[in-house]
């Protein structure tokens, strides 16, 4: 189960209070070091992105390419050809933003971005069988540990009309 940062600062908190904790408590300085931990990591992922459009148009069933720029805006380095690399990766989403059942595609970065770098990505994906207006929703990943979204940094989401 993945629980937000902010979450568990807040259920942290409220534990805190309940057990009546002062500063001088060792419960509470440990909670504090936690907050602290959670906080920081929050820094080490940061990402911008950008696309030429945001919404597109794609014929039902055939691949096509989005050309996405990606920033990095945390501290830690996007690595490559190590076990857990960092990755851009896309999902299908209906409009209700309820998933699609198709695998989750991903776009290898060749070269490490540090911080405050960024690079041009290609995002090739095939579109949904069906006509509709579907959400394709593209962020990095760092494989193995989390998506960035999931550590608070807003993905890009790309209105794809499929005809």
């Amino acid at each position: 189960m993945n629980i937000p940062n902010i979450t568990r600062i807040v259920l942290g908190m409220a534990l805190a209070a309940l057990l009546g904790c002062d500063q001088d408590n060792p419960v509470a300085q440990r909670l504090e070091n936690v907050v602290s931990a959670l906080s920081q990591k929050n820094n080490d992922y940061g990402a911008r992105y950008a696309s030429e459009h945001l919404r597109w148009r794609v014929v039902a069933g055939e691949l096509f390419s989005v050309p996405v720029t990606v920033q990095n805006t945390g501290s830690l380095p996007w690595q490559v050809g190590i076990d857990r690399p960092f990755n851009l990766g896309f999902h299908w989403l209906l409009v209700d933003e309820t998933p699609l059942p198709v695998e989750e595609g991903r776009v290898r970065l060749t070269d490490q971005v540090l911080p405050g770098q960024q690079v041009m990505l290609q995002v090739v994906a095939r579109a949904p069988e069906r006509r509709g207006i579907y959400t394709l929703r593209v962020g990095m990943v760092h494989e193995g540990v989390t998506w960035l979204s999931d550590a608070g940094v807003t993905p890009l989401a790309l209105t794809m009309i499929v005809e």
